[in-house]
């Protein structure tokens, strides 16, 4: 391999739409209203109660995670720009140093 080629637009796209989809779950999860009243004899309204809780909170814990992803993959993308940016500062120091750093086109 001689070397790497990074789609940083393509990245940014697919940050959006992690963010997208991380606001979307985090929305359903807070929407999410646990049943109130008496659903049946018994303990069934506490039954029913604890298991819509527990897809609450699973479902915020997705949407907290896919936030996460996103995060990184935009740390990821910096990164990229950083390490291009530099390698093009410096061979253009080398080369032209009349052109000034950081303008790369």
């Amino acid at each position: 391999m001689t070397g790497y080629d990074v789609n940083t637009v393509f990245m940014a796209q697919k940050i959006g739409q992690l963010r997208a989809v991380s606001d979307s779950v985090l929305s359903a999860a807070t929407s999410m209203e646990c049943p109130s009243g008496d659903l049946g004899p018994g303990d069934i309204s506490g039954a029913v109660q604890d298991l819509a809780e527990a897809w609450r909170d699973g479902i915020e814990e997705i949407g907290t995670r896919i936030s996460e992803m996103s995060g990184h993959v935009s740390d990821a993308m910096d990164n990229y720009e950083a390490v291009e940016q530099a390698g093009y500062d410096a061979f253009m120091s080398g080369v032209c140093p009349t052109v000034p750093t950081g303008t790369q086109p």
